[in-house]
């Protein structure tokens, strides 16, 4: 099974979390594991908080090259 997000990586989080039921808009975190029963994703916020998020709230950050990419 193909996960759409892997383990430590840094992703976009808008919605609510499954724990506090808070809102987080556009709130920066890393994904710490996933729930493969649920497909739910553990996101860490710091090295205190983290909330358990579905597959629709999370957003991947990417970072692409701007230029040409044949130098």
């Amino acid at each position: 099974m193909n996960n759409k997000f892997k383990i430590n990586q840094k992703v976009l989080v808008n919605g609510y979390g499954k724990n506090e039921n808070e809102l987080y808009v556009n709130k920066k975190g890393k994904v710490i594991e996933k729930d493969d029963f649920f497909l739910d994703y553990n996101i860490a916020f710091s090295k205190i908080k983290s909330d358990w998020f579905n597959e629709n709230c999370l957003k991947a950050i990417r970072n692409y090259k701007k230029g040409n990419k044949n130098l």
